[in-house]
């Protein structure tokens, strides 16, 4: 059983469950309240469908800024507390499909 980040222009990234549920746990937690609405819709394939996927595919470029802020704060976060070694190669194919799509550079 595997999970996946639908990140958008850059496909889809494959992850193996157990490092699947730590990101997308760790992700979840780094919306602020008021990014509701966008952490909804992100996670509406696990909380709606029950599939384990997580998509940003569907995001305006707003949205997907604050998605990829996010990702970007738990990165940031996770490897000031040394947790994050583990699955440095997984954070890093997310970050590198968030920074290459069109709607992260979009101001």
């Amino acid at each position: 059983m595997a999970g996946a980040i639908l990140v958008g222009e850059r496909g889809d990234i494959s992850i193996g469950t157990i490092p699947f549920t730590l990101i997308v746990n760790r992700i979840r937690s780094s919306f602020l309240p008021e990014e509701g609405d966008v952490a909804k819709k992100v996670f509406s394939p696990i909380d709606d469908g029950g599939m384990d996927v997580i998509s940003a595919i569907d995001l305006s470029s707003d949205e997907f800024r604050t998605f990829a802020a996010a990702v970007e704060e738990v990165y940031r976060a996770c490897n000031a507390d040394g947790n994050l070694i583990i699955h440095e190669s997984v954070w890093r194919e997310i970050l590198d499909a968030i920074q290459m799509d069109s709607r992260y550079a979009v101001v």
